[in-house]
């Protein structure tokens, strides 16, 4: 519950950020999701995965790239 307090302002800004370019943001503990219904190009995900790893970096975090995934719907998880 702390953990959450402590990141809900960061929460808010990719919800902001995801909203804006289309997304859909959802987290759970520490794995955050983006995804979208429609088609989109590769350099669509790569432009939000920049400008979350950026927001993340702002607020002190670092991203674990090994767990860092594009996957096309069809793909699943």
């Amino acid at each position: 519950m702390l953990a959450n307090l402590a990141v809900e302002p960061l929460d808010m800004n990719l919800t902001e950020l995801a909203h804006q370019l289309g997304w859909t943001y959802t987290r759970y503990a520490d794995d955050l999701t983006f995804s979208r219904t429609d088609d989109l190009r590769r350099s669509d995900a790569m432009h939000l995965v920049n400008l979350v790893e950026h927001a993340l970096r702002a607020f002190g975090l670092a991203v674990r790239h090994s767990k860092t995934k594009s996957l096309h719907p069809e793909q699943g998880s």
